[in-house]
């Protein structure tokens, strides 16, 4: 007997379905007698998804309180010891795949939300410059009171380097790291 997809030739293996489908349809909960693609249920990540597991804000931001991972983001089990991350699964649902070599970013800046109108896929490297991680490594670098080797970064002694003088420098450690140059270079004329 053919399975009851209508475009599957194979022989069937349960109620009606070969064993391609059936586990199609076992994984995705839905296991009537005569099933076909459109009398498809949502599969249980979408149950999970429109369940009860969030919150939604007057932000806009559809908060998961669920699970978390350790990086703070949602997920959501997909298989035995497997869990999947809540804001891909619903980018993926509402929007579509998201293209190859891309990530996702949090425009509202809030790792749990899962809106994907909140969602949009960068690259790496425009995901980290968007990030926390720069704002944190200024505040970092405007905290210290003195350089590596000891010189305080105040008074005559402080710099401000980059286009936009962002750059705190030691005067000391600049003037040494200069000389030391030049004398390369004098050594190499020679």
């Amino acid at each position: 007997m053919k399975c009851s997809i209508s475009s599957c030739q194979n022989e069937t293996r349960g109620r009606g379905l070969c064993s391609k489908h059936y586990q199609s349809a076992k994984r995705n909960g839905v296991l009537p007698t005569q099933w076909t693609r459109a009398q498809r249920l949502p599969s249980p990540i979408e149950k999970k998804l429109e369940g009860g597991k969030h919150i939604k804000h007057e932000t806009g931001c559809w908060e998961w309180i669920g699970q978390l991972s350790d990086d703070g983001y949602g997920k959501v089990p997909v298989s035995r010891g497997k869990y999947a991350s809540v804001h891909r699964i619903s980018y993926q649902l509402q929007k579509g795949p998201i293209p190859k070599g891309f990530e996702l970013d949090h425009l509202c800046r809030n790792r749990k939300c899962f809106n994907p109108e909140h969602l949009e896929p960068v690259t790496r490297k425009e995901n980290v410059k968007r990030g926390l991680l720069p704002e944190m490594m200024r505040t970092k670098s405007r905290s210290k009171t003195h350089c590596k080797n000891g010189h305080p970064l105040s008074g005559d002694n402080l710099v401000l380097q980059g286009a936009e003088k962002k750059f705190r420098v030691c005067r000391m450690c600049r003037a040494k790291r200069q000389r030391r140059k030049y004398q390369e270079l004098k050594l190499k004329e020679k």
